[in-house]
């Protein structure tokens, strides 16, 4: 069903716009009512800002059975009462609203026929029974029609394009089949853009299409040769994590990088496939996670990279101009309240309002291997007197005061990596004193390096402007607390090690900053600058590497949060462990 000839030129926005989103949000019939009814449309649309996405792709349903928008038409032709399969929550309206103020545009998923594991369904609209895709003709196209086209009627340009699956061999899809669900697609908005998947390929599958489906599986071998396929705009659907619907990440970001590269300037698009969370302990219920967002947003940063003019054509220069104003805040950059000193609740209201503005959860656990979770705890942009004052007893000369801004938010381990954790990741333990719950010792800078580019994107050590403002979490004091309440020092440690986690957390939930182990950050060691900086950066040289905290056999002035020390890059101590961050919004 190829054709050459006509180039589509309804997708020429797809081009410009180069990567987009892509969430299977696929409740249970069971599921479904709660789940689309706690689903957090700002929260998502504030994360796909934030990453930069140019468009947005949700499910509408799949072959479970649940809809994830009202739709009369299906509820007749099915025989259900309105919410007994089809949700009485408009979930593309209300995100076409939230994505529309951010310059983002919205396309819809849909099968080429009923849900498979819905035999009421199946017999509604005259498809056989059976758990799988059935053959269908141009009767059920046309009843399915009509669910489509009431859909399309509704939101009109709020959809700009649709991608239709399961349009396979085995399921008699043909040209007359593609032009009725084209048709109905572009009832309500005639520049639509329309996609049927004929399954892994990247083929012109109907005349009716303006741009290929594209699903790959192991995409990096597969690059375009020019932006069209006889005719349609190329385009592919990968899954960003190791599956479908999968909430991790399985290339490096080189390795997307290096593909995209190709992709980009043959004038191709991609969308990527990432998992929404569904257990609203965890995150907002659509919240895409954190590792995902921050690879997603250095991808997109490339697709900027090469082409300036990615924003789509067909927005209105409104549109635009808000785009424009939010770049700032699409790549985590957020404005810094100015005060500073302040207690404990004060940091954690400002820890709980940041969380709501990036949609991100201040508690979240990553699983590092073997079912071990890494901690990770959200620390909120901000100012802060870096150094201590020159009256600060225990104070050395290097610690020069001067104000520092940091505008992008970050998560911190909760506690030093644990010798249960860095096994998991490396498969060895390097430490002197033995016990998963220990904190790792004798790690070399080199081995977190090497710890970080394994656990994958937005993984790394703190700067020590970083690990200083989150161990102060708000505090002018030598410490962020009673010190023996939350430190293991020279003088109560027994000369030993302790499990993380013993003593009291700082204000912002992180245990462990003072004593216990010396962590590794990133810089380099050198003078401070003169003056404020903002978002200073680690040299990426230097054969001594700053570690801060103090440790078990530190003196409580080493355990000071502006305490400062180096160690050669290579060196293994029996009292110098790391903590890492985890960036949302890409590297420091």
């Amino acid at each position: 069903m190829q054709r050459t000839g006509k180039t589509s030129s309804r997708a020429d926005w797809l081009s410009k716009a180069r990567i987009g989103a892509f969430m299977h949000f696929l409740p249970g019939i069971g599921a479904g009512p709660a789940a689309v009814a706690g689903f957090d449309v700002e929260a998502l649309a504030r994360q796909l800002e934030w990453m930069d996405a140019r468009y947005f792709t949700l499910t509408l349903g799949q072959m479970q059975g649940w809809l994830n928008s009202p739709n009369a038409a299906y509820d007749l032709m099915a025989g259900y009462r309105a919410g007994e399969r089809c949700s009485t929550r408009d979930l593309p309206l209300e995100l076409h609203r939230a994505l529309s103020a951010r310059g983002i545009r919205l396309m819809l998923y849909l099968p080429i026929q009923p849900p498979y594991r819905d035999p009421r369904a199946q017999h509604g609209f005259g498809v056989a029974p059976g758990h799988a895709d059935q053959p269908i003709d141009a009767s059920v196209a046309r009843k399915w029609g009509e669910v489509i086209q009431e859909w399309s009627a509704r939101y009109g340009e709020k959809v700009c394009g649709w991608w239709f699956d399961g349009a396979y061999p085995d399921t008699n899809f043909n040209e007359e089949i593609a032009g009725i669900y084209a048709s109905a697609v572009r009832r309500g908005n005639p520049r639509a853009i329309v996609a049927f998947n004929p399954g892994i390929m990247i083929k012109r599958h109907a005349q009716a299409e303006d741009y290929t489906a594209g699903e790959l599986n192991e995409p990096l071998s597969v690059v375009p040769t020019s932006r069209w396929v006889d005719g349609a705009q190329w385009h592919s659907l990968t899954f960003l994590g190791s599956y479908w619907g999968s909430r991790n990440t399985r290339y490096t970001t080189e390795q997307w990088r290096a593909w995209l590269r190709h992709v980009f300037a043959r004038g191709g698009a991609v969308t990527f496939d990432m998992g929404p969370n569904m257990n609203p302990e965890v995150a907002p219920i659509g919240a895409i996670a954190p590792e995902q967002a921050a690879q997603f947003r250095l991808l997109a940063q490339l697709a900027s990279e090469e082409f300036e003019g990615a924003k789509c054509s067909k927005v209105p220069a409104r549109r635009r101009n808000v785009r424009i104003r939010t770049a700032a805040r699409s790549r985590g950059v957020s404005k810094a309240p100015a005060a500073w000193p302040f207690d404990a609740p004060e940091a954690r209201r400002r820890q709980r309002e940041y969380a709501k503005l990036s949609g991100l959860p201040i508690a979240h656990a990553i699983d590092v291997g073997r079912g071990i979770k890494l901690e990770l705890v959200l620390i909120p942009p901000g100012i802060f007197q870096m150094g201590s004052p020159a009256d600060e007893r225990g104070r050395d000369r290097d610690e020069a005061q001067h104000r520092v801004t940091l505008r992008k938010g970050f998560y911190l381990g909760k506690h030093p990596v644990t010798q249960a954790q860095w096994d998991a990741v490396l498969g060895s333990n390097p430490s002197k004193f033995t016990g998963p719950h220990l904190p790792v010792d004798q790690a070399r800078w080199e081995d977190c390096q090497i710890l970080c580019q394994t656990l994958g994107a937005g993984f790394r050590l703190p700067t020590e402007a970083e690990w200083e403002y989150a161990c102060r979490a708000g505090t002018g004091d030598p410490y962020a607390g009673i010190l023996d309440e939350m430190a293991w020092h020279d003088g109560n440690s027994g000369a030993i090690t302790h499990a993380v986690g013993q003593k009291k957390p700082n204000a912002w939930g992180l245990y462990d900053m003072h004593g216990n182990v010396w962590e590794w950050c990133a810089d380099g060691y050198g003078n401070y600058p003169i003056g404020a900086v903002t978002d200073p950066v680690a040299p990426e040289s230097g054969r001594h590497r700053v570690i801060r905290g103090g440790s078990w056999i530190s003196d409580i002035r080493d355990c000071r949060s502006a305490e400062r020390n180096s160690r050669i890059a290579d060196n293994r101590n029996d009292d110098i462990g790391c903590r890492l961050v985890f960036s949302p919004f890409g590297s420091a």
